[in-house]
């Protein structure tokens, strides 16, 4: 078996602000300093780059940014 790394993941959603506040203040990754007020976060975790994007306005939302407990 040939083991597979995974080294960057791309998500678009349509409240980057929201997505932000969850993958950074929940899960507890670091985005990258000088783009907090742009479309666009790069987080860094171990070994990994996490970007997020605008998403298209015709993409299906997602409102929720939470862990359900």
């Amino acid at each position: 078996m040939i083991p597979i790394t995974l080294n960057w993941l791309g998500m678009s959603v349509h409240d980057v602000g929201a997505a932000s506040d969850f993958y950074g203040g929940t899960l507890g990754f670091a985005f990258d300093k000088g783009d907090e007020n742009g479309p666009w976060r790069q987080f860094h975790t171990r070994g990994m780059t996490f970007e997020l994007f605008q998403a298209r306005p015709e993409r299906v939302k997602v409102k929720v940014w939470r862990i359900n407990k």
